[in-house]
């Protein structure tokens, strides 16, 4: 952060991270980059915990289920 209050910064950048992920589930990917990048100039930290949060919301394999489910299938046995 440049200057102020370091929890106002993070705050900030917080709440651009959160607009960012919105905009991208909306499928508004350059402002979803700009939101993002903003966000990350303020504070990385906060932005990787709002990352993190939302990474934790998710399954694991939730973005390409079927093909991890299929490459199972196709993986030889170990000797």
């Amino acid at each position: 952060m440049r200057d102020g209050n370091p929890k106002d910064g993070a705050d900030r950048a917080t709440s651009l991270a959160e607009q960012g992920l919105h905009e991208q589930a909306q499928g508004h990917d350059a402002e979803a980059d700009r939101l993002l990048s903003e966000a990350l100039s303020i504070d990385s930290e906060a932005v990787d915990q709002v990352l993190r949060k939302h990474d934790a919301g998710r399954a694991p394999d939730a973005r390409d289920q079927a093909t991890s489910n299929r490459d199972v299938e196709r993986t030889p046995p170990r000797s």
